[in-house]
């Protein structure tokens, strides 16, 4: 699913701190079998282009721990957050 402000209302999740033309995609994901194969990064840049001919200046993409492998295509970290929990007695 592709998002922009603008363009996919409500559904974009960060509209009020992002400015610009933004969009994005949602995480993308290939079955183990089939990766190396090329396929998840055509997925990734046709994603890319398709957003670029929709008019944004921004693309982002949330919620991945793979930033080596989107920064072949130019993707850069822009915020990143910690993992946590709390272990609550019994």
């Amino acid at each position: 699913m592709l998002f922009g402000k603008g363009k996919a209302g409500d559904n974009f999740k960060w509209k009020n701190i992002l400015s610009g033309q933004v969009g994005g995609f949602g995480a993308l994901g290939v079955k183990e079998d089939f990766r190396e194969t090329g396929i998840g990064m055509a997925i990734a840049l046709k994603a890319t282009e398709t957003l670029r001919q929709r008019g944004f200046e921004y693309s982002y993409l949330g919620w991945t721990w793979l930033t080596d492998w989107y920064g072949k295509i130019g993707y850069q970290v822009w915020r990143s957050y910690r993992m946590s929990w709390k272990k609550y007695k019994s």
